[in-house]
């Protein structure tokens, strides 16, 4: 459950603020300024969702120090009683490093490989695919290493 939450909210908070401050910005107009909104918007949704992702790790390597396999709230009141607050957010530094970049390669990339798929694909479901898969490959494989500091950080109980 955690992690049908983490995505929920995080797309939704996500794709609501890109959409709210392309209307701001213009940021569909070009790949650079589509990639500052879409980090902007990815720095929202993972603000928002972070706990999520936190319980969502901690559940899936068993961590026993914050309620083994306890429900998603039961399990977000253990990790506060136990590491305070602060501690639904550990992690979140390297979280922030690395998803904010990732969007913001990803609309970048997805707005200028889709430019260049229209010459040469005429539909537009197409196009879209394509240029989803070009940018998300492209951004995970940039990111990638930050994304393990990151699953690091969110199962220590010692480093934040």
């Amino acid at each position: 459950m955690p992690g049908i939450y983490l995505y929920a909210l995080y797309s939704g908070v996500q794709f609501g603020t890109f959409n709210y401050l392309s209307g701001l910005f213009g940021a569909r107009k070009t790949a650079s300024s589509s990639g500052i909104v879409g980090g902007m918007a990815a720095t929202a949704g993972t603000i928002v969702s972070y706990p999520f992702d936190l319980i969502r790790t901690r559940e899936a390597i068993g961590k026993r120090g914050s309620g083994l396999f306890l429900g998603s709230f039961r399990h977000a009141r253990s990790i506060v009683l136990e590491e305070g607050l602060i501690g639904l957010y550990r992690g979140i530094i390297p979280s922030l490093a690395q998803v904010v970049p990732y969007m913001a390669i990803t609309f970048g990339v997805f707005s200028k490989s889709n430019q260049i798929l229209r010459l040469y694909i005429d539909s537009p479901s197409w196009v879209d695919f394509f240029g989803g898969a070009i940018s998300g490959a492209t951004s995970k494989t940039i990111l990638m290493p930050i994304d393990v500091i990151r699953k690091r950080l969110q199962v220590s109980c010692s480093i934040f």
